[in-house]
């Protein structure tokens, strides 16, 4: 039966010889899938997405959805990298993923601001964040999160450096030298008025 469903002997073992070469072909593409790492950084493998997302990226470096994947998952672990490449990840034509790029420099920025040892450091990382955040509300205004941490960003240079005059605390503003002025009510406010509370 099996004969006549495949011929010879040499005909069925070239069937399987070519079915186990296009399985072995389709595990090797998928170890090194965006799709695989996709899944790999959405259950925490981050190192594992990571390794991939950077192959991938060294094939490709001007793809920014590459970039800023690579970019996400570094910030997630802690590695200094993510804003090199959530930067690379804002050079597109697509208003969204330049958004996500900037809201994620913005939170990098703010992090590395709080966790900063010296002042200095402090008011740089601080006024990246607000540069960052400000970019992402003009290309998205209502963005909640980006507001808010433009907030926090601007209430830490306020309370960093209150010598250098960067700031009036209750100027949420921001000051001229840091880019332009940007409105900014409290999140929490502006959840008062959206009924939010």
């Amino acid at each position: 039966m099996i004969s006549t469903l495949f011929g010879d002997r040499r005909r069925m073992l070239l069937l399987v010889a070519l079915s186990l070469a296009g399985i072995g072909l389709t595990l090797r593409a998928e170890r090194g899938s965006g799709a695989r790492a996709n899944r790999l950084h959405r259950n925490d493998a981050l190192v594992e997405a990571a390794a991939i997302y950077d192959q991938r990226v060294s094939g490709d470096p001007s793809a920014a959805d590459l970039r800023y994947n690579l970019g996400t998952t570094l910030l997630r672990l802690g590695e200094p990298g993510a804003f090199t490449e959530l930067a690379a990840g804002t050079d597109t034509e697509d208003d969204r993923l330049r958004v996500h790029a900037l809201y994620n420099m913005a939170l990098w920025s703010l992090i590395q601001a709080i966790m900063a040892p010296a002042t200095d450091s402090v008011l740089f990382h601080a006024a990246n964040a607000i540069e960052a955040n400000k970019s992402a509300l003009r290309l998205e205004p209502e963005h909640f999160d980006a507001r808010w941490n433009l907030w926090l960003a601007q209430r830490i240079l306020a309370t960093a450096g209150p010598e250098q005059g960067l700031m009036d605390p209750g100027d949420i503003s921001g000051p001229e030298n840091i880019g332009e002025r940007m409105e900014s009510n409290s999140p929490l406010d502006l959840a008062t008025l959206e009924g939010l509370e």
